[in-house]
């Protein structure tokens, strides 16, 4: 499946002495007809933020099999329906490049972090947001992308 524009719930249960507190998200998706439609407990890695101008991002290259480093170009106004417009960042066949890419679709089209940047964590309900830098070298055991409110679900 791709990506679906959607309105994210997110719903806190807090702890008691015998339960962790916990968080539950559910979006509201609208289907080809129109009609409104609703899933309870989505996991948090099927939903992410709309992608606006300058967000630093990775497309999808079917030549390479490989995902290029590119960023956000202008303002986007429904990417679902046309698309994202990017603009590459580094050196593509050994060349640079300022190649602008059109209409790209959202499921080509992914969150990158460079190696130093600033990040806003969600550790989990009892220990909330942390911030943190983005360390190349670290080792990770899992990897979430975080969500705001409007976004996209791919369920």
């Amino acid at each position: 499946n791709g990506w679906e524009p959607a309105l994210l719930h997110v719903t806190m249960m807090p702890g008691t002495l015998y339960r962790d507190p916990a968080v539950a998200y559910s979006v509201q998706i609208q289907d080809d007809c129109g009609r409104l439609q609703w899933r309870e407990n989505v996991s948090l890695d099927t939903f992410r933020a709309l992608f606006v101008d300058g967000d630093t991002v990775e497309v999808y290259s079917l030549r390479g099999d490989t995902w290029l480093p590119a960023r956000v170009e202008g303002n986007q106004s429904d990417p679902n329906l046309h698309g994202y417009n990017l603009k590459l960042e580094r050196e593509v066949d050994g060349s640079p490049s300022s190649r602008s890419i059109e209409k790209v679709s959202p499921a080509g089209v992914r969150r990158r972090f460079p190696h130093g940047t600033l990040v806003r964590c969600y550790i989990g309900p009892r220990d909330g947001w942390s911030y943190g830098k983005v360390d190349y070298s670290a080792q990770v055991d899992a990897v979430i992308e975080l969500a705001t409110v409007r976004g996209f679900c791919s369920l």
